[in-house]
Order: structure tokens, then C-alpha cells, then sequence
């Protein structure tokens, strides 16, 4: 009922520093635009709050389509800056994005896996998606306290709200 009224369903686990969540929205665009979008790292900043910046340091995909990206994320939160690095897994055949934190480098948080799909949504044909993000973190200590509830809460709903206005945007703009 709630996806079908436009709102998006949510599941939050908190643990002290850890968190994880889950979100589903239906999204007015077809799964390849809302998984470009998704895929659009050179664009994040624009799109994405409290996004400082995404350095690519290699990126490299095969012949089925699979792209394996390390990347170096920046966000900030107030006056608070922090950095990560990711790989991230483009499966084609999936459509699916996963991600987990590089360990071979020194990040500001001790884990950060997760997911995105786009699936064909179940009722309204192709040319609508149900979009799913998952997400796990893991902070220091030393991290302030509005940090983590930011990461594991409201980081998560504004997941999926960007990719909802962006994708829709793109059909409505006929960017497709």
C-alpha cells in the first residue's frame, strides 16, 4: 500500500556505531535509466546531499558489461569531513550495483557494504521500475554522534529519493 501511494518502505537496524538499512521506492522510469543514473558517479555531487566529491581511480569493465570501479568518496556533514574508499561492482546481467569498502586503504569508517537493483516494477510494465538499496556501516568511535545517525538513517531514505527525481526527470525531459 505504501509503494503503491508513492512512499517508499524501510527497514533500519541500529547498533550503537553500525547501522544498516534497506529502502524500496517505485520510481516512473524504466530500470536501465534509473540504473544510469545510479551509475552516473561524475554526477553524484550535483545530484547527491552532502556529497563533497568522488575521485575515480580506475575503472574497468569486461565483456559481459561488468565495470569494477575504486573510487575515493568524500562527505561532509556540518563542519565534520570524512573519506572512504569503495570498489564497486556494476553486474550487467543483474542490474545490479554492489559495493564494499577497498580494505587495502586507510578509510574514515570501518566498513560500508551494499547494493542497488532495478528491477522491471511487478505491475506496471517496463517503463516503471521497483528500485532497492541496501546498505551496511560500520563507524569509529570517534565518530560524532549526528554522523552516524545521518549514515543510518537519513542517508538512507535520501538514497533513493535522488534516483526517484533524477530517473523521472530523464523520461519526463525525454533523456532517455
Amino acid at each position: 500500500e505504501t509503494l503503491a501511494s508513492g512512499g517508499h518502505v524501510t527497514k533500519i537496524d541500529r547498533h550503537g556505531k553500525s547501522g544498516r538499512g534497506t529502502i524500496i521506492q517505485d520510481v516512473a522510469a524504466p530500470p536501465h535509466i534509473c540504473m544510469d543514473r545510479i551509475r552516473d558517479l561524475k554526477n553524484y555531487s550535483k545530484m547527491v546531499a552532502n556529497l563533497r566529491s568522488i575521485e575515480i581511480e580506475s575503472e574497468n569493465t569486461d565483456a559481459d558489461g561488468n565495470t569494477e570501479i575504486l573510487s575515493k568518496w568524500t562527505v561532509g556533514i556540518s563542519l565534520v569531513s570524512f573519506s572512504y574508499f569503495l570498489k564497486l561492482n556494476y553486474h550487467a546481467a543483474y542490474n545490479t550495483y554492489t559495493w564494499h569498502l577497498d580494505y587495502s586503504k586507510a578509510s574514515d569508517m570501518d566498513d560500508n557494504i551494499g547494493h542497488w537493483q532495478a528491477l522491471p516494477h511487478p505491475t506496471k510494465g517496463p517503463e516503471h521500475s521497483r528500485v532497492m538499496y541496501s546498505s551496511e556501516v560500520k563507524l569509529f568511535n570517534w565518530m560524532p554522534e549526528f554522523v552516524v545517525t545521518f549514515l543510518t538513517k537519513g542517508a538512507l531514505v535520501s538514497s533513493t529519493t535522488w534516483v526517484k527525481k533524477e530517473s523521472e526527470k530523464g523520461v519526463t525531459s525525454g533523456n532517455t
